[in-house]
């Protein structure tokens, strides 16, 4: 006999008999140490019964919190990107108004033509903190000219810059410019775009503190109409 068709057909009569062995009594028997009456074997039985399905909603609820804490999680993790994600846009946002800012400041002044050509250059650190110690903010828009590259080691090349500020932020009329100077680049790596700045007869630099002390340049073509082309380099130290 087929024992799936044997399995099938018990269940159908209207009343079950079984034998209890041994070790099913001994196990019954070791279920009702813990409780205050002994049981009959058929109540017993029943206990065995409640404790099992018992267990298997213990274990549907402890799935249900794994997930519900998995999906917390998720859920704060999804909130933090989201407002990562908003900063980021911030900054990009605040720096395409500040980059707006001074291209407007920067087409309604004129190039000076003045300037000392025997002036030995200076770090490029220096001249920037310099033409920034009056501003409001420590951002402004400079045009330099390439004037010379030397390479320093196998990795690395000075580059000397023409360089003069030409619009800063919330800052209007002649006070937009500073003086035409001599700045050196360096070190710069032999592998950045801005050792390729030689290639480009004059660029823009939007120039950026960064914390108390340190600098970020971004490095604009020129555009045919004097507007600075979308940055295609930045440097920071």
């Amino acid at each position: 006999m087929d024992p799936k068709v044997d399995i099938d057909s018990s269940w159908t009569r209207p009343g079950v008999t079984f034998r209890l062995s041994k070790s099913r009594r001994n196990d019954l028997l070791s279920l009702m140490a813990e409780l205050p009456e002994p049981l009959a074997p058929t109540a017993a039985i029943d206990h065995a019964i409640a404790i099992a399905i018992a267990s298997r909603a213990s274990n549907a609820i402890s799935e249900a919190d794994t997930l519900a804490d998995g999906l917390r999680i998720l859920s704060a993790q999804a909130k933090r990107d989201a407002s990562e994600q908003r900063r980021a846009i911030d900054e990009i946002r605040q720096y395409v108004k500040d980059l707006r800012d001074v291209i407007s400041a920067a087409a309604a002044s004129d190039d000076p033509d003045d300037f000392d050509s025997s002036e030995s250059p200076m770090p490029i650190r220096d001249w920037l903190d310099r033409e920034a110690r009056n501003l409001p903010k420590r951002s402004f828009l400079a045009k330099a000219q390439w004037q010379a590259k030397v390479r320093l080691n196998d990795r690395s090349a000075s580059i000397d810059l023409l360089i003069e500020r030409v619009a800063a932020i919330d800052v209007h009329g002649p006070a937009t410019h500073g003086a035409i100077a001599m700045a050196r680049l360096a070190p710069v790596d032999l592998k950045d775009p801005f050792c390729k700045a030689d290639e480009m007869p004059a660029f823009y630099l939007m120039c950026t503190g960064v914390g108390p002390e340190g600098w970020q340049l971004d490095l604009h073509p020129i555009q045919t109409d004097d507007h600075p082309a979308p940055r295609i380099a930045t440097l920071r130290f």
